[in-house]
């Protein structure tokens, strides 16, 4: 991502009270066993490995919407 990473985003995102419930997914090539807790740390709710498998994200968007729902 040019000029920003994603980190970077989330925390501008997640900082501002008006954007504070958008939902995060990020997606990426470190799959290290810290890597997850610093991507939730950083603001964002879920952690996509690439090549990304629809069947997670579909679980996650689901859940988003049932909590939605509720």
């Amino acid at each position: 991502m040019p000029g920003m990473k994603g980190y970077e985003i989330a925390e501008q995102i997640k900082s501002r009270a008006d954007l504070r419930l958008i939902r995060l997914v990020a997606t990426t090539g470190h799959g290290m066993p810290l890597d997850r807790p610093q991507t939730r740390l950083r603001g964002f709710d879920q952690h996509l490995l690439k090549p990304i498998h629809f069947e997670e994200l579909a679980t996650f968007l689901n859940s988003v919407q049932d909590q939605n729902d509720e």
